[in-house]
């Protein structure tokens, strides 16, 4: 008989950056899909930069540091519209998750050492990436 496979207590994640231009905080806007953002990466990771640049689009990896708790509903209104129809919180882009991990596809604009110019970034400035 098959065993569930055994889950980690504990994740531990690292960050290897951080948006240093991005969508201020707080901000309410939606324009921020065609906005310029900065990533900074951290020196020490910046030879696995190499290549990048010939990419058009790139994952961005980041922490919803200002999400908030959970409030553990499974099922929520998108955007917190009573008038729009109660969906899993996963078909939602709604930062107040489990576990407040964000992945977001942008256009890679260019790279300037450890600097990654970005467009169509969600994240605020100062997340951790």
């Amino acid at each position: 008989m098959p065993t569930a496979r055994q889950q980690p207590r504990e994740l531990t994640l690292q960050p290897i950056g951080r948006v240093v231009k991005g969508r201020p905080w707080p901000d309410q806007g939606d324009r921020w899909e065609h906005a310029e953002a900065v990533i900074e990466i951290e020196p020490a990771w910046s030879d696995a930069l190499e290549g990048l640049e010939d990419f058009s689009h790139i994952w961005v990896v980041w922490w919803l540091d200002r999400a908030g708790e959970s409030s553990g509903a499974l099922r929520i209104h998108p955007e917190g519209k009573p008038e729009m129809p109660l969906v899993g919180l996963f078909a939602t882009r709604s930062p107040r998750r489990p576990n407040p991990i964000a992945i977001t596809v942008v256009r890679l604009l260019g790279r300037q050492g450890s600097r990654l110019r970005v467009q169509g970034l969600d994240a605020f400035e100062d997340s951790p990436v």
